[in-house]
């Protein structure tokens, strides 16, 4: 899912129906893409669709918005329809986004998560939602294995899905180019979780094993089975609007275990929410409980 660029407005605020011409040559896909993964572009950012479809629309031979969506919908459409959302929703993104989440893991999470198990074997399952290119699912990896020396002795589940089938395919890979893992990584961290090669760097196994990525879209019901002790939905939700939102947010708390924390992005605040969530503070990181 995007990180950037914000498509719409912030999550729970206020919204004003906006009406719009029948002559504007996006409106139509615009529609059809919220239908399809739930992400609103508003008429005011109708660019993004000239410059994120341009080379899509020249590879597959149509100038027009109605020509592109008559393909998306016909009985061949999906690879068309997934190539449309991969490039209305994947942005840039990098490892270890906003460090506080994983300040939190490592000095509060794991503690707490290893004095709960007591003497039995601890467990610990985390879901890294609209993962993108796999930086965040593979950072939370990264994260364990340095937090945790024991983590042969633990079990451990990181779930990673995006609404992108393309997108997933590279998180798989976890291959990276030069500007892609320098940054949020150190250079200990390259060496220690990455090869390199002439082409990039690629995630070492034993990093690359402890994720399983899948395709999955929020807004649907179908989501990863079981609950999670961990969930990271982070700037994602600003891309819905309200109503939306606000089913996401439901189905994401239900996923959460009793104990569970949910970590949104900075700019996300569950406004309206207090029913589901209580706020706490660990360290400098916000994150969310069941009520």
């Amino acid at each position: 899912m995007p990180t950037s660029d914000h498509l719409s407005s912030p999550i729970f605020s206020s919204l004003t129906p906006v009406i719009e011409e029948s002559t504007d040559p996006t409106y139509q896909l615009r529609e059809r893409l919220q239908q399809w993964c739930g992400v609103h572009i508003g008429p005011d950012k109708s660019y993004l669709l000239t410059n994120r479809l341009r080379s899509l629309m020249q590879e597959i031979g149509v100038t027009t918005y109605d020509a592109l969506l008559k393909l998306a919908e016909g009985n061949r459409g999906l690879k068309v329809r997934e190539r449309i959302i991969d490039a209305l929703t994947t942005h840039e993104t990098l490892f270890f986004r906003d460090k506080s989440p994983f300040d939190a893991i490592r000095n509060h999470l794991i503690p707490e998560i290893r004095r709960a198990a007591g003497k039995c074997q601890p467990t610990l399952r985390i879901w890294s939602a609209a993962c993108s290119t796999g930086q965040e699912p593979y950072s939370i990896a990264m994260c364990l294995v340095e937090s945790i020396p024991d983590l042969s002795d633990w079990t451990v589940s990181i779930v990673a899905t995006d609404v992108s089938a393309q997108t997933v395919a590279i998180a798989k890979e976890g291959r990276y180019q030069e500007h892609e893992i320098s940054r949020g990584t150190t250079a200990q961290q390259r060496q220690r979780f990455f090869e390199r090669d002439e082409e990039g760097w690629s995630a070492r196994n034993n990093i690359r094993r402890m994720v399983q990525f899948m395709v999955g879209d929020l807004t649907s019901t179908t989501q990863p089975a079981g609950t999670f002790d961990m969930i990271f939905c982070r700037n994602v939700l600003i891309y819905f609007q309200r109503e939306v939102a606000q089913r996401v947010l439901g189905r994401v708390v239900d996923r959460l275990s009793s104990s569970g924390r949910l970590f949104l992005g900075s700019s996300e605040i569950p406004l309206g929410a207090e029913n589901l969530l209580v706020t706490e503070r660990l360290g400098t990181a916000t994150c969310f409980r069941r009520r």
